[in-house]
């Protein structure tokens, strides 16, 4: 099932949210423009950091002129660059990220995109857990 939220710094609990994706993932990717870090380009936020973890794959990202995408396994460095990046929005000042997914092997666990807008990939498992834990989705609406 997929289920979207327009805006992540809406979410009472969107770092609750954020925490069981990373938790329950094992891989990412990440887009970024050609060309080097920039300050004052927001699409640029991370790149460096993301380009420096091991064992990481760059390649064209056919979404966007100019673009590619970087891709590998989430372990505790990517982790730490996620909630690096990520910690801004839990308190509603807004991602730094603008464009990612999260997956569990090969399968979508949760994409952000526009900075704001989550989309959760959840089966019936990941909703009885998210249950479990008290966390809300009544801000997401299904697709």
């Amino acid at each position: 099932m997929k289920m979207v939220c327009s805006d992540i710094t809406s979410l009472p609990n969107w770092k609750r949210v954020f925490e069981y994706a990373i938790d329950h993932s094992t891989s990412f990717s990440i887009v970024f423009p050609e060309g080097e870090p920039d300050d004052e380009n927001p699409l640029l936020a991370g790149k460096g950091d993301f380009l420096r973890l091991e064992e990481v794959t760059v390649n064209t990202w056919d979404g966007m002129a100019d673009s590619i995408i970087v891709s590998g396994r989430l372990g505790n460095k990517a982790v730490n660059k996620f909630r690096k990046y990520m910690t801004p929005s839990f308190s509603n000042d807004g991602a730094l990220l603008w464009h990612f997914d999260l997956f569990n092997e090969m399968d979508p666990v949760m994409s952000i995109s526009d900075f704001h807008v989550c989309i959760l990939h959840l089966d019936q498992h990941a909703l009885d857990m998210m249950k479990q834990e008290n966390l809300s989705l009544e801000s997401f609406d299904l697709m």
